[in-house]
């Protein structure tokens, strides 16, 4: 097909079975394939999987790619109204949860997300109140237990600090997380987004728990136990 062009026919009826998230306004807001062609193109491409050289061409090509902002507002105008069933969140979750089972996945997703801008708050105030004890692990470097800590004390203490976000973790309980590393021999603190909006809130959470007296430890940054 190199150097071929469509003609104005073809391109027009694929665009007639093509979504466009443009608003309602937009001459084929809405449009979406016949049942017929979704069943076709699911039998064509059931069981089809990429060559790995064409999956790292199209990650290195959208590397460093945002879209701009007429059409960042364009997706949302497009999203605006749409739900997703529980069966769909449900679905979804469950493959998250089993693609992060694999280490070199969690470890690439927790680079490319980390330090979010609350993380690099908690860091900043490690820094200025315990300069040197604390270093942010959060993107992979330690795995305990198949397990990614935040921040881990790397002065002598066996000590992990967890920050927890009220959307994210809503409904989990920090000591289910304190005793995945304490068979390892660590103490954990979780400390909650919202206590980050106040230092009369934050130290006294801190102060007693990153003092000093704990025996020595060997940490090894980039390992895993």
């Amino acid at each position: 097909m190199q150097g071929k062009k469509q003609t104005a026919e073809a391109i027009k009826k694929m665009m007639e079975n093509r979504i466009f998230p443009t608003g309602e306004d937009h001459p084929m807001f809405g449009k979406t394939h016949t049942p017929e062609v979704r069943r076709r193109l699911s039998e064509l491409y059931t069981g089809v999987k990429q060559s790995p050289d064409l999956i790292k061409k199209r990650v290195e090509g959208r590397r460093g790619y945002r879209h701009s902002a007429e059409t960042r507002r364009k997706i949302g105008v497009g999203n605006k109204g749409k739900f997703v069933s529980e069966e769909t969140n449900r679905k979804n979750s469950e493959a998250k949860k089993s693609a992060w089972q694999d280490p070199a996945y969690a470890r690439k997703c927790l680079v490319i997300n980390s330090p979010n801008k609350q993380e690099m708050k908690l860091m900043g105030i490690l820094d200025l109140f315990y300069p040197g004890d604390w270093k942010f692990v959060g993107d992979g470097q330690v795995i305990i237990a198949g397990k990614c800590p935040d921040f881990i004390n790397v002065n002598g203490q066996k000590k992990i600090i967890e920050l927890y976000g009220e959307r994210w973790h809503k409904n989990d309980d920090p000591q289910d997380r304190a005793d995945i590393f304490s068979p390892f021999g660590y103490e954990t603190l979780v400390v909650w987004v919202n206590d980050l909006k106040s230092m009369k809130r934050l130290l006294p959470l801190l102060k007693p728990f990153c003092q000093t007296g704990t025996a020595p430890a060997a940490i090894k940054i980039g390992g895993s136990e």
